[in-house]
């Protein structure tokens, strides 16, 4: 992935396109002390070590196939959905 968070992608029919996305800021040591507690969730450890280096993502954000973008969701986002 380049600088500019665009990354070339090989489709199945073998051509190649560029498409970008954007990786949020880290959770916070706050946001993950309080997260169990507000919504009685345990994430698995993968996705935790994610949310440290990216609180959340929007993935594909130009490409018309996957409109809208793909999203993965940061703890600020998945807590409302959990309360719900």
């Amino acid at each position: 992935m380049s600088k500019s968070r665009s990354l070339h992608i090989q489709r199945s029919l073998g051509y190649e396109r560029g498409s970008t996305f954007a990786f949020y800021k880290p959770a916070s040591n706050r946001e993950f002390k309080d997260f169990p507690t507000a919504t009685g969730l345990t994430l698995p450890d993968d996705f935790q070590y994610f949310l440290t280096q990216h609180n959340g993502a929007e993935l594909f954000r130009d490409e018309e196939t996957y409109d809208p973008s793909w999203f993965i969701f940061g703890l600020d986002e998945i807590a409302p959905l959990v309360a719900a």
